[in-house]
């Protein structure tokens, strides 16, 4: 699965870490401070897509900008297959 997919495992950093805190809209957003790691980690590796069943992090989508500058989709796990 990982091939077919292309996924990667990545490594938590205190840069990481660092920026889930700076991440002020997530805090404001009222979302939980794991699910605000993911989307931490999701810009700071320049994802364009969360996949999640978390509500909060689904309300997100276009929301969330990657260190590119392009938006990061927030997609339910139904919806994901479709757009891998």
């Amino acid at each position: 699965m990982i091939e077919l997919f292309n996924i990667s495992v990545l490594d938590l950093t205190s840069g990481t870490i660092r920026l889930q805190l700076q991440q002020i809209n997530l805090q404001t957003q009222g979302i939980r401070a794991a699910d605000s790691l993911h989307a931490a980690t999701a810009i700071a590796f320049d994802a364009e897509l969360i996949v999640s069943t978390d509500d909060a992090l689904l309300q997100l989508d276009g929301i969330l900008t990657n260190t590119r500058g392009a938006k990061i989709a927030c997609r339910d796990t139904d919806l994901s297959l479709q757009l891998l």
